[in-house]
This record gives structure tokens, C-alpha cells and sequence, in this order.
């Protein structure tokens, strides 16, 4: 082999180690649960909408790397925790139905005043919806579990529901809260009674931001308290009821119908209303603690082993 052919190998020899060695740190093991194990590119993948939603472009590339780092121990903390409890489960044959899963999601959707608000606030955190479902048949998983292996250890007080209600009021906001749907129309006042017409015909404000795409524009989610909102607007929406729709508002020549999605009194709901998803806080708290417990001895004992 001449100096130049050799030249050329070596180098080739060099590449190619260079995309083997890549490919392991890729595919480096950076966890193990009993029989399951996380690559560190399954984690990274499994980090990148947090980080994605996090980073900014004036971050400098060492505060990035300090985030990616933080999120991985995190996500990988939730899926050593995850995995065993999933494994664990399957021992004992508790699972989690598609039914409790749907029941649990429509009360978190009904919190956030409707579908479309729920999964506008999920797309701003970069959660798909489906992915959502996911995380929650796990949380549910997870509550099944607890309850079987504590039953009995973990006690409640009436003291401790009461002083957890104190916290929950103390700086509750009492100023009503109106949760809007805002269509503007920037056209005449006969565009604007035809589109209201239009609407309360049963289009929604959707069909009608395509028809009239070049005049109108919607504002979603908007939530302002009662001191916030123009007076002689806030008599036409107090005249609401949910879901009904204001007649065309004319503010600065701009046309508005509005839609009440929501109000909230802003009287701080009773204990006894509470109470459910306090003693839910408080068990996971200390369910938590129980969970935690139970993984240290477990590493002690290598059933969970971390390379990361």
C-alpha cells in the first residue's frame, strides 16, 4: 500500500471511529429498572419539548446545556419512577382503564373552562394532547398503586384538611373573573349584524374567521377580572349566561361580539367543596415520601441502576 492510499485509510479508519463512538453515546444505557433500561437517546427525546419550551435565543450555550442537564435528571427521576411502579402494578394486576382516564381528563377540561382553552394551554406548554392521556393513565396508575401498598399507613387528619384549606384561601383572589371569547370585526355595522346573525344561527367563531378571513380576527382565552373591563362592555356581559354571545360592541370603529365562557364569582369555594382534592393532595404528598422511600431501598439493592 502506497503513502497515499495509506494516508486515505487512515483517515477513513478515523471516520468511521468517530461515527461508532457517536452511535454508543447515543445509544448509552443511562438507566436500568429490573428488566427495563433508557438509552440517553430516548431521554433526550424525551426531554426536548420541556427544553424547547424553556430556552430563548439571547440563553447562552452554557445556561443551555445547565437546563438540558436539570431536565434530564428530572424526566429520568419520573421515568425510574414510572417504570417500576408500572412493573410493579402488573404483579398485583392493577391497571387503569380508558373510562377512568376519560373521567379524570373531562374534570380537568371543565377547570379550564372548555376543550379548546385545555388544549390551547397544553400546546403552550408543547404537550401534545394525546401525549397528555398518556401522563395521566400513569398518574392514575401510580394513585392505584400507592393506595394498595399504603392502605392503613398513611392517616389524614381533620386538623390537617383544615389548615391546608387556610392556605388554599388565604390570598384568594375575591374579585370576579370573566373567562372571554372576543370576536373582532373591523368592517361596517351591517358586516357586524350579519355575522351575528350568522352566529347565533349556530356558526361558530371559527367558520366565521375563515369566511371573513381579510376582517375579522379572534381572541382566545382571555380572562379579566371585573375592574378590568370596559364598563359599558361589562353591561352587555353581565347580561350572560355561559356560552352566550354579546350583541356587535363598537369600540374605536372595531366591532365585538363577545362570548362568555365563564365567570367566577370570586368567592373562595367552602372546605367541604375542597375537601376531596385536599386529602388528594395531601395523601400524594405523603404517598410520595413512601414512594421515594421504597426506591432508595430498591437502589440499594441494584434493582434500579443509574449511569447517567
Amino acid at each position: 500500500m502506497n503513502f497515499k492510499k495509506t494516508i486515505i485509510f487512515s483517515i477513513f479508519f478515523l471516520f468511521l471511529s468517530q461515527i461508532i463512538f457517536a452511535e454508543k453515546l447515543v445509544n448509552k444505557i443511562v438507566a436500568v429498572v429490573g428488566e427495563n433500561f433508557l438509552t440517553l437517546y430516548e431521554l433526550n427525546k424525551m426531554i426536548e419539548p420541556f427544553y424547547k419550551n424553556i430556552i430563548t435565543s439571547n440563553m447562552t450555550d452554557i445556561q443551555k446545556e445547565e437546563i438540558k442537564k436539570r431536565l434530564q435528571k428530572e424526566i429520568l427521576y419520573r421515568w425510574i419512577q414510572d417504570t417500576l411502579i408500572e412493573t410493579e402494578a402488573k404483579k398485583y394486576n392493577i391497571t387503569v382503564s380508558n373510562e377512568e382516564v376519560e373521567n379524570y381528563l373531562n374534570e380537568e377540561i371543565k377547570t379550564f373552562g372548555g376543550k379548546e382553552r385545555f388544549i390551547t394551554e397544553l400546546k403552550k406548554q408543547g404537550i401534545p394532547f394525546e401525549e397528555y392521556k398518556k401522563r395521566i393513565k400513569k398518574e392514575l396508575l401510580k394513585i392505584k398503586f400507592i393506595q394498595f401498598q399504603v392502605r392503613g399507613k398513611i392517616v389524614i387528619t381533620d386538623e390537617e384538611l383544615r389548615n391546608a384549606y387556610m392556605e388554599v384561601i388565604k390570598n384568594y383572589d375575591r374579585e370576579p373573573k370573566y373567562y372571554l371569547k372576543v370576536l373582532l370585526i373591523n368592517g361596517d355595522k351591517e358586516t357586524a349584524q350579519k355575522i351575528y346573525d350568522k352566529i347565533l344561527k349556530g356558526e361558530s367563531f371559527e367558520k366565521i374567521r375563515e369566511e371573513y378571513s381579510f376582517t375579522t380576527e379572534i381572541l382566545n382565552n382571555v380572562v379579566l377580572k371585573k375592574s378590568e373591563i370596559d364598563p359599558e362592555i361589562l353591561k352587555e356581559v353581565e347580561k350572560l349566561k355561559e356560552n352566550q354571545i354579546t350583541q356587535p360592541i363598537e369600540k374605536e370603529g372595531i366591532f365585538q361580539i363577545i362570548k362568555l365562557l365563564k365567570k367566577e364569582k370570586g368567592i373562595p369555594p367552602s372546605f367541604e367543596e375542597l375537601k376531596p382534592k385536599l386529602f388528594q393532595k395531601l395523601f400524594e404528598e405523603k404517598a410520595q415520601k413512601y414512594i421515594e422511600k421504597w426506591m432508595k431501598e430498591l437502589k440499594e439493592k441494584r434493582y434500579i441502576r443509574v449511569f447517567l
